[in-house]
């Protein structure tokens, strides 16, 4: 009968130190004890006796170890954490360190709160107060706005503030008993916590809906700042004269000319390269040998090539209509093809038909050219007109022909 009687008290003890239970200690020296139920990064459920607390995470310093607090038969208690139970002793660690307690002294195991029952008991009717508050603002919002305020954000993100008590520490004593000297070292080191004030401001800040950003219109592929370089192409007239054997040839000739313009940061200089060709027209003309007593009639046709580093500078930029300037500096290359009929040396005796002759000329140098030009955009591409003054350096079978030459060109150019 006895033993059932310590089966049954070890498992009343077992029960009461597996319960599960922690306390929880706040910023504001406040310490909770109960068992957790659960928690997420925001909040923490806190089963106490008064029910069940949700803390903010951002609240809690720490989560004690569950602490017991041992009554003895003979008068005085014992506080520390239960490292083993069976039906004969409980061997318990103190802040003194470890003691073991025989089971027949042993009077009754409670879950230590720390000496806060009273803090806890305020702090849970606290937190129903501010619940009720919040309930009340709700039907409030929903009432002008149709919109209620979320209680998890005002748990999560603290919309409301309190202001930490003070604490201090107040030395309690338990009446003289027959105990051990254990038992009256634990009691005399015993610490409870009292609270001297304790405030909360109960007001919520109200939550303020985030303006909505402004959105920047993007900038057109016409703006000027994304303007950076462009590809054109021309067409038009080159007036090239030159003089072979005394005679004029060349004249006005169709010319094409493809070109590559990068700008210069944001200013209104832009540079690259450029290519025009030239086809000069056909010319005729006749000589007549001293001696001879026919004549040698001559064709030409030729070609005029400029490699070119062209330079422009805008004086206004706006797409309605632009002007600018040109200038450009490179390497000129103009051919020749001559074709000689001799009617002085025919066929043969009886074919008058005359002999004929093929033979080229050439000539290298630099070339020049400056210029004006304007331009008006319609939808994507840039129609305009240039006029060009060009001045080259002959040499070899043409250093007789003139230097200087014009041409007119109508442009098109697409920004890339």
């Amino acid at each position: 009968m006895k033993n059932r009687i310590l089966l049954v008290l070890v498992f009343t003890f077992l029960t009461a130190v597996f319960a599960g239970a922690e306390g929880v200690r706040l910023k504001n020296g406040t310490i909770l004890t109960g068992s957790i139920l659960g928690q997420t990064e925001y909040t923490l459920d806190l089963k106490t006796k008064y029910g069940v607390l949700t803390l903010p995470q951002r609240n809690i310093v720490e989560i004690m170890p569950d602490k017991h607090k041992i009554s003895l038969k003979g008068g005085g208690e014992i506080i520390g954490v239960i490292e083993d139970i069976d039906q004969f002793n409980v061997r318990l660690k103190t802040d003194n360190g470890y003691t073991n307690i025989d089971m027949p002294k042993i009077a009754s195991i409670e879950i230590y709160d720390y000496g806060q029952a009273e803090e806890e008991r305020k702090y849970a009717d606290q937190q129903q107060k501010e619940k009720d508050m919040l309930e009340a603002k709700k039907e409030t919002e929903i009432k002008k706005t149709g919109i209620a305020i979320d209680e998890d954000l005002e748990k999560a993100f603290g919309a409301k503030s309190s202001v930490a008590p003070a604490l201090e520490y107040i030395p309690v004593r338990t009446a003289p008993a027959q105990t051990t000297p254990l038992v009256q070292a634990t009691q005399a080191s015993k610490e409870v916590y009292k609270e001297t004030t304790l405030t909360t401001d109960k007001k919520t800040p109200a939550i303020k809906e985030p303006k909505p950003k402004k959105e920047k219109t993007p900038k057109t592929a016409s703006s000027k700042s994304n303007e950076k370089r462009y590809f054109a192409l021309s067409a038009g007239a080159l007036d090239s004269s030159l003089k072979i054997m005394g005679e004029d040839v060349g004249g006005f000739g169709a010319s094409a000319q493809i070109e590559h313009l990068w700008r210069i940061k944001k200013t209104n200089l832009w540079i690259g390269p450029g290519i025009l060709v030239s086809a000069m027209r056909k010319s005729n003309f006749d000589i007549w040998p001293p001696g001879f007593t026919d004549r040698e009639a001559y064709e030409t046709s030729g070609q005029l090539f400029h490699f070119n580093l062209i330079t422009n500078y805008y004086l206004t930029t706006s797409p309605k209509l632009k002007t600018y300037i040109l200038a450009s500096a490179g390497y000129e290359h103009a051919s020749l093809n001559i074709k000689k009929d001799d009617y002085n040396n025919p066929v043969s005796p009886t074919d008058p038909t005359p002999t004929y002759s093929t033979n080229s000329a050439s000539s290298s140098g630099f070339v020049g050219t400056v210029g004006l030009g304007v331009s008006r955009k319609f939808g994507d591409t840039y129609v305009g007109l240039e006029a060009r003054l060009h001045n080259a350096s002959r040499s070899n079978d043409f250093k007789d022909s003139p230097s200087t030459y014009f041409s007119a060109l109508l442009k098109f150019s697409w920004m890339l």
